[in-house]
């Protein structure tokens, strides 16, 4: 591979990105924001362990609620995840499509679904991903195909999740499974944190 088709490569998936790609906008109770923290924000980050060291950043809020950003800790918190999904690839929240990008260009994926809950996001979001297939459906009543995907990731929380999401992922983790192909890979963002 190329230094250029690399540097290519590694710019699909970068905090402080999406500003290119997801242009700042309002539909329904949706926007996209495209904004430059203070001083105060990127102190307070710093001191959270959670640096803010981009320009700008691009936030999706759904009524009044953060919903997702494209910041350091959201980028190293799904590194994982675009490097494990592979194959014919389910993902449950649409958020920015921060994953999206760079998953798409992989070779060894084949296709991507993307099941979203709000018609607003979808509407303001959707249409910068023209090859992935989204369904409008909250992930917790959706009853998936048997067998159907090589890797499913759940990404459906404003915050991180904590210890009183465990149950919640664990119920949803069960409730996928029987969608996963032989040898799949499933899991859900930041569990972790909500191991602790």
């Amino acid at each position: 591979m190329s230094i250029a088709t690399a540097r290519a490569r590694r710019d699909l998936f970068l905090p402080g990105s999406m500003h290119r790609y997801v242009p700042a906008k309002k539909y329904g109770t949706a926007k996209i924001v495209h904004d430059t923290p203070g001083k105060l924000e990127r102190l307070r980050g710093a001191m959270h362990g959670q640096p803010l060291d981009c320009d700008v950043y691009t936030r999706l809020i759904v009524g009044n609620v953060l919903w997702m950003t494209d910041t350091e800790f959201e980028w190293r918190s799904n590194l994982e995840a675009v490097s494990r999904l592979s194959g014919d690839v389910l993902i449950a929240g649409l958020g920015i499509g921060f994953i999206l990008r760079p998953i798409l260009k992989r070779a060894d994926v084949k296709s991507v679904t993307v099941i979203e809950r709000s018609a607003d996001v979808i509407a303001l979001v959707a249409p910068h991903y023209p090859t992935v297939k989204v369904i409008q459906v909250d992930a917790r009543d959706w009853e998936p195909p048997k067998r159907a995907y090589d890797a499913i990731y759940l990404d459906i929380w404003h915050n991180v999740p904590n210890s009183d999401d465990r149950e919640d992922i664990k119920s949803l983790k069960r409730r996928y499974r029987s969608a996963l192909r032989k040898g799949g890979w499933i899991a859900a963002w930041c569990e972790d944190y909500a191991k602790r």
